[in-house]
Order: C-alpha cells, then structure tokens, then sequence
C-alpha cells in the first residue's frame, strides 16, 4: 500500500490478511486465546482497516478477563465503523465488569441507537444502574426490556429469570416489598429449584414486612439452613420469631447473631426502628 502497488495487488494482500484472521477466529471459537491474539494481530497489520478484526480482538482479551485491553480494541472498531452496536454493548459489558457503570450505561443507549431491538444492551442499562443503586431507573430499564419485542423472540429464560430476579432485588432494596415479591414469584415460576440463600433470606424478610410471619419462618428458616452462621439470617429470625409472639425464643435467636459479630450498630438500629 505504502509503496502505491495497485488494486489487484491490494486485493492479494488483503486476501492474506482474511486468512491470518480466519485462522485466528478458528482458535477464538475453541477458546485458544493466546494463539488466536497472536493471528488477529497479524491480520491487523497486514490490513488495519477492517473494524472486525479489532472487535475480534476485543472478544479475545474479553474471554481472557483483560477488560482494559478489550475496550481499546471495541473502541479501534468503532472508530472504523461507527455503526457498530455489537463492538458497543460489548464495550459497554467490559464497563461494567470494571465498575465503569456510568460508561457502560453510555454505551448501552449507543447500541440501542444503532438497534432498538438489541434486549440485551436494553437489561444492561438496568443492570448498571443497580451497581449503581439507581434502583428507580433499574425496574423501568428491564421493565422495558421485559416488554421489547425481541427477547420475546429469543425464548431465552435465562435472560427474563435474571431480569425478574434484579427487579425483585431491586424493589426490594426500595422497601417495595409488593413488587419485589410479585417479581421473586415470577422467578420462581421460572427457577424453582436451587433457590440460593440469599434469595430465601430476601423473601423471607419481605413477608416479615408485609405481616405474613409464618411463611416469612418458612422462608429464612431455609435461609438459615444453607447459611447457619450468618448474623443477618439469624437476626431476622429472632425477629420473626418475635414477630409471631415468642418472645423467649427470640431471644436466644438474637444472642446467637450478636455472637457472630457480624452486625453492625447501624443495622440493628434501622432494623428496630
């Protein structure tokens, strides 16, 4: 190129370039990442200018746990081709695995732009503002995804079983418990089995708010089962049993928690309020 060859011999060297990357994506799909960089690489500097070979790059560096290295190459992608919304949602999940909740939200909305449908940059967006306790934007985030017409199409049960699960966390978070636990029901009805402690711990906690004491027992006993040194666990359980009138056992409920030193001042003193 540099020396003015002409368009059959850039054509040539362009061909090479594909072959170098198809043999990088091969070692990508078998998840052969170093031998994979090695070739994309090479690819790249034979013909710089194909914005895939970057987004390759970045799935790369993205499998390895690199996310610094995978957001500079989604960024050489996009400034090749700035209609790019897989090289944005995925730049933007990189984001977020670093904490970067602001600049993933960013490059969520840019994807939706570039395809309204793309639901998965649409729970992104409520899934960054949870890490960022914006939890009122969170629910009308994957409120919206719930309704996107695509994630309906895509029949993917893994993805509405976490949207559900993040918006019961995240009513619950903001004292909602109607909502959050019409959104636990819904994962239930989609995860009943393997429910983890904390998720009984939450739904337990919920019903002890909204007065239902014999299934609030039911649930943080369960809690209290996966998890029988946790202070919080035992805690709640003192206050149920409380709660339903024994006030001897409760007792023993509550020392048991304050021997795990696990409870903070500021903890016992919201939760007696």
């Amino acid at each position: 190129r540099q020396k003015g060859l002409g368009s059959t011999n850039i054509m040539k060297i362009d061909s090479s370039a594909q072959v170098i990357f198809e043999h990088g994506v091969y070692d990508l799909d078998i998840g052969n990442y170093d031998s994979a960089l090695i070739f994309i690489d090479a690819a790249i500097s034979v013909n710089p200018n194909k914005s895939y070979y970057y987004y390759a790059r970045g799935e790369c560096y993205f499998s390895k746990n690199d996310f610094g290295e995978s957001i500079k190459a989604y960024s050489l992608a996009i400034g090749l081709s700035v209609n790019y919304p897989e090289a944005y949602y995925n730049r933007g999940m990189a984001n977020l695995q670093l904490g970067k909740a602001t600049d993933a939200i960013a490059d969520f909305t840019r994807t939706i732009q570039y395809n309204p449908q793309f639901y998965l940059a649409q729970k992104g967006i409520g899934d960054a503002y949870f890490v960022l306790n914006d939890y009122k934007k969170c629910v009308m985030s994957l409120e919206a995804c719930l309704e996107m017409s695509s994630l309906g199409e895509a029949r993917s049960p893994k993805t509405i079983l976490e949207i559900y699960n993040t918006i019961g966390k995240a009513y619950y978070r903001i004292k909602n418990y109607p909502k959050a636990l019409e959104n636990y029901r819904k994962f239930l009805a989609f995860h009943p089995n393997e429910i983890p402690s904390s998720f009984n711990y939450e739904i337990g906690n919920i019903y002890m708010n909204i007065g239902k004491y014999d299934s609030a027992h039911t649930y943080l006993m369960r809690s209290y089962q996966s998890d029988p040194s946790n202070g919080y666990v035992l805690y709640s359980m003192a206050s149920c049993i409380y709660l339903r009138g024994n006030i001897e056992e409760s007792l023993k409920w509550f020392e048991r928690s304050f021997k795990t030193n696990a409870l903070q001042r500021s903890f016992v003193d919201h939760r007696s309020e």
